[in-house]
């Protein structure tokens, strides 16, 4: 008899509970009271994205940046603040997608140096844990990037 079998990616079930607990808090912080806590920390994702889109380049030539980010925000801020237009939708769209990056990017970091799944979701979850234990954590997480 014949059987196949098929490798998933990543197993479902209990290994990769711990990986959903901070990905979906840091979604309802975001969605949800995130929008309580915006201030000016917040808005220089916006401010820079409207200049960028101002100047016709992302990285506006006028600007001295003090260094490129691997996570920079400008990649994807700029073309959310072009489709919803300069407001909370954009900025909270844009700060999902760097929530989940980072929180992605823990595993794939842990993945990468050989740990099995429920190691690299406990990780994550930790790591996920940590960045949204206060408001000046869930500021970088969920509420500003560069």
């Amino acid at each position: 008899m014949l059987v196949l079998r098929i490798k998933l990616p990543m197993p479902l079930g209990l290994p990769c509970l711990p990986f959903f607990f901070p990905v979906l808090v840091a979604l309802y912080y975001i969605w949800g009271p995130g929008e309580g806590y915006f201030h000016s920390d917040c808005t220089d994702n916006l401010i820079w994205a409207e200049v960028s889109i101002e100047s016709g380049s992302v990285f506006d030539p006028e600007f001295r940046y003090a260094g490129m980010l691997p996570f920079s925000a400008a990649f994807w801020i700029v073309p959310l603040v072009r489709i919803f237009g300069y407001g909370m939708t954009a900025h909270n769209i844009g700060m999902s997608i760097f929530a989940l990056l980072f929180i992605a990017s823990v595993v794939f970091f842990c993945r990468s140096a050989k740990m099995t799944w429920g190691w690299s979701s406990l990780a994550a979850f930790a790591s996920g844990a940590a960045m949204l234990a206060s408001d000046r954590r869930r500021a970088t997480i969920a509420g500003h990037t560069h």
